[in-house]
């Protein structure tokens, strides 16, 4: 990031960096806009229904540009890829907080339920971690689908939501 030397009047000076220098010379037209004002919060805000909701970037297309990025890069995909394999691992383990210790960090316990070891360790969970990690690696989220039985007392499917998905 460069810094900026501005004289008394607020017109630039000179602009130098780490791997940048830049100097003006003469006096512009008019004084530049003071870049230090904050953004307007719901200038990039969505109205959807009567639920106001944060845009992805200016034109709401923040996906489309990252896919065609990191698509355009070959290094960039492989990169990401390797990184999901890498943070999946060796898969999940069922476990719960039990308690915080004093420096904050959770205290976990071992889940008995082997119904849910089962489901954790389970082909379907181990592809819902690769799709939902390489959308969060990509996109920075990822939606989640939970598919309950008809009484809603057994979970018997996960999934990501297909819509932030890309189709070609």
């Amino acid at each position: 990031m460069a810094d900026i030397l501005f004289n008394k009047s607020g017109i630039p000076l000179i602009a130098y960096g780490k791997s940048y220098q830049a100097t003006t010379t003469g006096t512009p037209a008019e004084k530049p806009k003071d870049t230090s004002q904050p953004k307007n919060p719901d200038e990039d805000k969505l109205t959807v229904g009567n639920i106001q909701i944060s845009a992805w970037g200016p034109a709401n297309n923040f996906p489309t540009n990252a896919d065609a990025i990191i698509n355009s890069v070959g290094v960039l995909n492989t990169g990401l890829k390797f990184t999901r394999n890498f943070t999946i691992g060796q898969g999940i383990f069922a476990c719960k907080v039990s308690d915080y210790d004093e420096q904050g960090n959770e205290i976990l316990e071992r889940v008995k339920d082997k119904t849910l070891i089962t489901f954790a360790n389970s082909r379907l969970v181990r592809r819902f971690m690769s799709k939902a990690l390489r959308d969060y690696l990509k996109f920075g989220c990822a939606f989640v689908q939970i598919l309950m039985n008809a009484d809603g007392s057994k979970i018997v499917g996960i999934n990501t939501i297909i819509s932030l998905r890309l189709k070609k």
